[in-house]
């Protein structure tokens, strides 16, 4: 089995010699598991035997479970839009700009690795950075914040961002959060529960229609109990033939 996550063509600078690899990986395995729907042609067209939907998915208990209010938030003024993850080349920092320049009372936090984001985001009193953060205080971090972003840069990195099936979403949905996102191929699947912002303008006016309770938080939880990860090995041992009860069985004797 071999499990691909992203359509790497979509990255810039990915060798030639990587791509022919993994399209060499892809005939040479009995099954293909692939995170998007997205990704389905590239992988028939790749050549593989046989292919399965597995999109990504989340610790739902770890997420969900009450935590205390982070100490980050200690000085930081409410409401709080968070966009936790990778801060490269594909996240809209015109948007982001504008974000904050529109809505002065919302503080915009980010955590995660963020030297392009410093480099690129106007310094505003209401622009935090966190920096990286362990793991395990991700969960605290998102249940104590009120919108949750996920601001692509869809126009110019559309080849990768059009495969993407965001752990992150699923994060955000289980720490009950309402989120706002730019729009692409993966997210739109799930609209209802997710506020989308085609332009700068209707971006600020969702994460406003999100504070102020617009979003049904419980079909996002639904969703999150629903991609949790055991329901993912379930459906990967289902197509492989295995009963993953036994399986268990075996391991732990």
């Amino acid at each position: 089995v071999a499990r691909i996550p992203d359509l790497y063509s979509g990255f810039d600078g990915i060798a030639p010699q990587l791509l022919a690899m993994e399209r060499e990986l892809i005939r040479s395995v009995d099954l293909v598991a692939h995170s998007s729907t997205e990704l389905e042609a590239h992988i028939r067209q790749s050549g593989a035997k046989e292919h399965l939907y597995l999109s990504n998915g989340v610790d739902y208990d770890s997420f969900s479970s009450p935590q205390a209010p982070p100490p980050e938030y200690e000085a930081i003024k409410g409401p709080i839009a968070v966009y936790a993850g990778a801060m490269t080349e594909w996240l809209d920092y015109a948007l982001l700009d504008h974000l904050a320049r529109a809505l002065p009372k919302v503080s915009f936090v980010y955590v995660g690795p963020d030297e392009m984001a410093r480099e690129r985001l106007t310094s505003l009193p209401n622009v935090h950075f966190l920096g990286w953060r362990p793991f395990e205080r991700l969960p605290a971090l998102l249940q104590h914040a009120d919108v949750g972003l996920m601001p692509y840069d869809v126009v110019h990195h559309y080849e990768r961002l059009r495969t993407v099936n965001s752990l992150k979403l699923y994060q955000y949905f289980s720490a009950g959060l309402p989120v706002v996102a730019t729009r692409w191929p993966e997210v739109e699947r799930l609209a209802p529960p997710v506020l989308i912002g085609d332009t700068p303008a209707a971006y600020a006016e969702a994460i406003q229609d999100a504070l102020a309770g617009g979003v049904d938080l419980e079909a996002g939880r639904s969703i999150a109990r629903a991609n949790d990860w055991s329901s993912r090995v379930t459906m990967l041992l289902e197509a492989l033939g295995l009963d993953g009860l036994a399986l268990a069985e075996a391991v732990a004797t």
